[in-house]
């Protein structure tokens, strides 16, 4: 007799809900989440029901008569209305208060999982909420705005995933139709300094547009290596000088932070091939009129480019010519070694602490050390 009570109770929740669903009538987008309150508190009668089902008879009923389904059906129709009138920028929450109240009722798998495997939950999304998504990322959306990751963060992962198909395709897009040598060109025609200079970089700082969106890509691969190329056609462009090393810091370096393997290999190696080229043509030792701005310039980038590839450019060209100006100047007869023992010092100090802190840096200096020791005493005999 019990069990007859139950199920007649369970079958009056399940009667409910479709009653209740049928007499909504839901006008516009913005009274979705009123139009709905009395069909979210069925849901919980149906729970409920089940529920003395489960402890008066030990039967899941929830699960075994695939309730969730129910709860699933009677808003689909009401889905389906509501998001093709959405509104993403504007209504950005909508998904947020949809979908949390029917969290108690519904469930989720992994990503990755056949439209077939999809619980009834999910499978709602997908024929609802999934193509009014795809279509926003399509005609509407921009990488600079992050409504659509504000958005995908509300659901489940699996939808999220279906929703975010196209999204490196569209970035893909985005950074093709970017020219850099073009977009270097009139930062070079611009005063670097200014303005004017600084936005036409805007256009290259894919760290903006692209990293925040990397979550939500399930292989990034072809992305990265779409935009790997384009800062190294940038960098091809770039004459590094006092004025524009920050900037091509700013628009590298969160690059070869995130970027691994062969893909980091090759931007860094062609930032050090451009520090190289200036080290060679702007710098050299004179101590009688140093310029520094090259050896300052190669500086800033020791925290960025892995040091085993910027370490034999600064050793090359600074170390090295370090070494070979001071024996230069050991062996003039007329050599004020007190001058000498001056430039030693201002030049060691040029290091900041963390660069100096190099064994091999502080070899060299130990090396000068040395050749000057032995010139004074050669000098005394």
């Amino acid at each position: 007799m019990v069990r007859i009570e139950v199920m007649q109770s369970l079958h009056d929740a399940i009667a409910k809900v479709g009653a209740i669903s049928r007499d909504i009538q839901i006008d516009t987008v913005d009274s979705a989440c009123v139009g709905l309150v009395d069909l979210y508190e069925s849901f919980a009668q149906l729970r409920d029901a089940a529920r003395v089902i489960e402890v008066r008879c030990g039967f899941d009923a929830w699960s075994e008569l695939g309730l969730e389904r129910v709860v699933t059906d009677s808003l689909y129709g009401h889905f389906t209305r509501v998001f093709r009138g959405w509104d993403v920028d504007a209504q950005a929450d909508l998904v947020k208060q949809l979908v949390d109240p029917l969290l108690p009722y519904v469930s989720t798998t992994d990503v990755g999982v056949p439209a077939d495997e999809m619980t009834p939950f999910e499978s709602l999304l997908s024929r609802t909420l999934v193509p009014r998504l795809k279509q926003y990322t399509s005609t509407e959306w921009t990488p600079s705005s992050d409504t659509l990751a504000h958005v995908l963060a509300q659901l489940p992962r699996v939808a999220a995933a279906e929703a975010s198909t196209n999204i490196s395709a569209i970035l893909q897009r985005t950074i093709e139709n970017i020219n850099p040598r073009l977009v270097m060109a009139q930062y070079k025609h611009a005063l670097v300094s200014s303005e004017a200079g600084l936005t036409a970089l805007l256009s290259l700082r894919f760290d903006h547009s692209v990293i925040p969106w990397l979550p939500f890509i399930n292989e990034p691969s072809e992305l990265l290596v779409i935009v790997r190329r384009k800062l190294c056609t940038a960098l091809d462009a770039w004459t590094p000088t006092k004025e524009s090393n920050s900037a091509m810091i700013s628009i590298v370096s969160p690059w070869l932070e995130l970027l691994h393997g062969k893909e980091q290999h090759k931007l860094a190696s062609k930032v050090c091939e451009r520090l190289r080229t200036m080290l060679e043509t702007a710098f050299e030792f004179n101590a009688q009129r140093q310029v520094v701005w090259p050896f300052k310039v190669m500086l800033k980038w020791h925290n960025i480019v892995p040091h085993a590839l910027w370490f034999p450019v600064l050793k090359q060209h600074v170390l090295d010519g370090f070494l070979n100006y001071l024996r230069m100047w050991l062996e003039d007869t007329d050599a004020n070694y007190a001058e000498i023992a001056d430039w030693y010092w201002q030049w060691k100090q040029m290091y900041p602490v963390d660069v100096f802190a190099s064994s091999d840096i502080q070899g060299v200096f130990r090396e000068a050390l040395v050749y000057m020791a032995f010139a004074v005493e050669q000098k005394g005999k």
